[in-house]
């Protein structure tokens, strides 16, 4: 794909207009068949999604289906609209297949989200998640507003919420994560959920960074708190030597596969019995076919990728399906 060898800022901008180019000339062609299942009155017609962070405010839609996507997770979506972070955000390195970013939860706003997402409501090839955060400016004890409006202004229009505690680049969010500021994180959006008339799912996307033993007590306050699924992991602070990359933000993509493993048999170990009504889905450092294979032979319900629609491009899905039927 020709955006793979342009600078990372305009590779990104490009990205973003050939997949709306390719919305408005793609056909209504329900993504292909593998792996296919269904959990809770949802029927995912295969495994593999472009990651959170790919389409931040759901504009390209149709062409994920086009694509062959089997599932969607749209944002990171935050109440009000917001830029991205000053300064650099977007680093790439071919040669260890990794991505940097400090974007920061840039995107339009749940209300502008919403008027998208209506035109799909009664109209809906796969599963569509959102992943909402809190806006950069909201302190962590008023978070919990932000991710209540979301929910209510999204509700109708998705089949379950990502609770996203887990970026590093929106400042003291992954505070939210640790035990106690997830009881009080998750306990009214439990409540919210629980008062609609059908209940939509949610999940938690995770840090890669937890220490084990605080990751470990945090999943079992997602058990008390009604939690049906787990997004595992979210970018790294941490860095191979010899990384050029700043040593703030995120990284992404062949770096984070050992972590990402390793995490998702450590969730499932540790969920035990509770594991058989869970959703884990594995996401960092899938880059290859071979990759999502992998990922669902070690137990991942669901695959994301992200790094591989950026050094692969987007027809990575159609790859991954072509490889599953050779």
């Amino acid at each position: 794909m020709v955006t793979q060898f342009l600078p990372p800022g305009l590779s990104h901008q490009m990205a973003d207009f050939l997949l709306s180019l390719y919305s408005r000339v793609a056909g209504s062609t329900p993504p292909p068949e593998w792996r296919s299942f269904h959990w809770n009155d949802l029927y995912f017609p295969n495994p593999l999604a472009p990651a959170g962070g790919m389409d931040k405010s759901a504009k390209h839609i149709k062409a994920w289906w086009a694509l062959g996507a089997g599932f969607i997770e749209i944002g990171t979506i935050t109440p009000q609209a917001q830029k991205k972070n000053p300064g650099t955000t977007l680093k790439k390195d071919g040669k260890t297949q990794a991505i940097w970013n400090h974007l920061g939860f840039p995107g339009e706003g749940v209300e502008v989200v919403q008027k998208r997402l209506k035109k799909w409501q009664h109209f809906r090839l796969t599963p569509i998640f959102a992943n909402i955060g809190k806006n950069r400016e909201t302190k962590n004890e008023e978070a919990g507003k932000d991710y209540l409006r979301c929910i209510s202004t999204l509700y109708p229009y998705v089949d379950g919420f990502v609770i996203n505690v887990s970026s590093p680049n929106t400042r003291d969010l992954r505070e939210l994560s640790r035990p106690q500021k997830l009881k009080s994180l998750l306990q009214p959006i439990q409540k919210k959920l629980s008062a609609f008339k059908k209940r939509k799912p949610f999940f938690i996307k995770w840090s890669p960074d937890m220490d084990e033993n605080e990751f470990l007590r945090s999943l079992d306050v997602t058990l008390e708190y009604g939690v049906e699924g787990h997004i595992i992991c979210n970018t790294s602070i941490y860095r191979d030597p010899g990384s050029l990359f700043p040593h703030y933000g995120g990284v992404s993509g062949a770096p984070l596969a050992k972590i990402s493993k390793e995490r998702l048999s450590l969730t499932q170990k540790h969920l035990g019995t509770d594991r058989k009504s869970q959703l884990i889905i594995s996401v960092g450092g899938v880059l290859k076919p071979e990759d999502v294979m992998e990922r669902l032979a070690l137990g991942a319900n669901l695959v994301q990728a992200y790094s591989a629609l950026v050094f692969n491009g987007p027809f990575f899905f159609k790859k991954v399906h072509s490889f599953k039927t050779d």
